[in-house]
């Protein structure tokens, strides 16, 4: 009865800490969680918290150390191996990201979800052939349809864009509700400039998963792009009704004006300028700025962009 208790008070200890957290009052996020580990120091939802609060704040070496507590109470925790890879990543430390995700494979054996950030880092550092060498271990040794698929972004990244639709169509023929070929091979139509084929395979994505609002968006941007406008405003119409996110307003004022109906679309670029506006006082993200720059452009405020752009340019180059 006692043992109930006292995980029933550290399951709410850490519920107020992530509300704390959401409002970005680290100070007391932090607090709560530092006496909830008085009680269980072996937490690893608490551990995993505070690390996560000390990237907020900053603190990357107090974050690593949090992952590293709880790599040594379970290593077979596999997110906390991804966390920290991801982390080292972020700070361009390359080398001893590959090192934890070599080790964490060491004990989780062919773990998907570090195999894929361990490709993803060799993208992001530039290391192509290791990537595809890695690829191509995978595919022939561990798991096919794994190996093609991270083969594929690989060489996307490269801009093989030929080779990467051929790897995608492979997984795609073997299995048409195979989500993430679908989205390849869009993704490798819109990049050899086959525009009608990008359009109908991410229309299959949403086929597949109508809650990604991430094909909704590519979606609608490929239909203004194809200059079927009446088509892209019938789908951010439906998309509104559900999601009231400030890129859909943008396209959709984006519509209003390539269809002549200005002071509509002037409307709707308002709306979306609020919204990313409230969404970069709150979180601080360079999308947030960046939609923030574009609109006010289209709404010709030159100045007002530029602030904004410039905003954008340092979120996004910082370390």
């Amino acid at each position: 009865m006692f043992e109930t208790i006292k995980k029933y008070k550290a399951n709410l200890m850490i519920k107020k800490s992530v509300k704390s957290l959401e409002k970005g009052d680290f100070d007391s996020a932090l607090k709560l969680i530092e006496d909830l580990l008085k009680i269980f120091p072996k937490c690893e939802k608490a551990l995993y918290l505070k690390g996560r609060i000390y990237q907020f704040l900053g603190e990357y070496n107090k974050s690593l150390t949090c992952y590293d507590d709880i790599i040594h109470i379970n290593p077979k925790y596999f997110f906390v191996w991804v966390e920290k890879a991801l982390l080292l990543s972020s700070l361009k430390k390359y080398d001893d990201a590959l090192k934890v995700l070599n080790e964490g494979l060491s004990i989780n054996i062919n773990n998907q979800e570090l195999i894929e950030l361990k490709v993803k880092i060799f993208r992001e550092s530039g290391r192509y052939d290791e990537g595809l060498e890695y690829a191509n271990h995978v595919l022939n040794d561990i798991n096919k349809e794994l190996g093609m698929g991270i083969k594929a972004s690989v060489l996307m990244a490269m801009g093989s864009c030929n080779d990467a639709y051929g790897c995608f169509y492979s997984l795609y023929d073997s299995n048409k509700k195979n989500i993430s070929a679908c989205f390849g091979l869009s993704s490798a139509s819109y990049c050899l400039g086959n525009l009608e084929d990008a359009i109908d395979f991410l229309k299959k994505c949403i086929e597949l998963n109508n809650d990604n609002l991430m094909f909704h968006l590519l979606y609608a941007s490929y239909l203004i792009e194809n200059k079927s406008y009446n088509h892209a405003l019938d789908i951010l119409n439906e998309t509104l009704k559900s999601y009231a996110d400030f890129n859909f307003y943008y396209l959709k004022g984006l519509c209003l004006e390539f269809l002549n109906k200005e002071e509509d679309a002037q409307k709707y670029y308002e709306k979306g300028l609020n919204l990313a506006l409230v969404s970069l006082e709150a979180y601080n993200d360079e999308s947030s700025s960046e939609m923030i720059s574009v609109i006010l452009e289209r709404l010709n405020s030159p100045d007002e962009a530029k602030k904004y752009f410039d905003k954008f340019k340092k979120l996004n180059s910082r370390d």
